[in-house]
């Protein structure tokens, strides 16, 4: 059987869902929207975008009026006030809880968020925009998204370039 399971107010932009009862959304207003598997909570936190790679962890990203890029995190159930990014946040994909990659297609520039900060930006020999697909114990794959065959390994904050079979 179906069931609707709309938002109360604005249509979602972004969403992050890892199983049938915990999603996360965001709207053009800046909204965080929560579903539980049975109703949706609503937050006004100022973000755009939302990555929760697990139930108990979320990193949403937007822009302050100065066009600045912020952060908020989402541990336990609680939010962490905006705070300021290294580089605009392009894009950003979490595929850990604690671990996220951002990009700014501005500056073909790379971070990584582990252990509550973000590393200092690594720019990259030309601009790309990344996915990140899967974590080990050794590095962190990420996959070149505008050329087939080409990557980057990132490993303690530092890309290193690496070719993909």
């Amino acid at each position: 059987a179906t069931s609707t399971v709309a938002p109360t107010s604005g249509p979602i932009t972004t969403l992050a869902c890892v199983s049938a009862v915990s999603c996360a959304g965001t709207d053009v207003d800046g909204s965080v929207h929560t579903w539980n598997g049975t109703t949706w909570s609503t937050r006004q936190l100022g973000v755009t975008d939302i990555e929760c790679p697990v139930d108990d962890w979320c990193l949403a990203t937007g822009t302050d009026n100065s066009s600045v890029s912020r952060y908020r995190v989402r541990s336990a159930g609680t939010w962490s006030g905006a705070t300021r990014a290294p580089l605009q946040l392009s894009s950003v994909s979490c595929p850990a809880r604690g671990w996220c990659m951002a990009h700014d297609v501005t500056t073909g520039s790379t971070s990584v968020y582990s252990g509550g900060r973000w590393s200092a930006p690594v720019r990259l020999p030309r601009r790309i925009g990344m996915r990140c697909c899967g974590r080990s114990s050794r590095s962190r794959p990420c996959v070149d998204a505008t050329s087939i065959g080409c990557g980057w390994a990132v490993a303690g904050g530092r890309a290193a370039g690496t070719s993909w079979p």
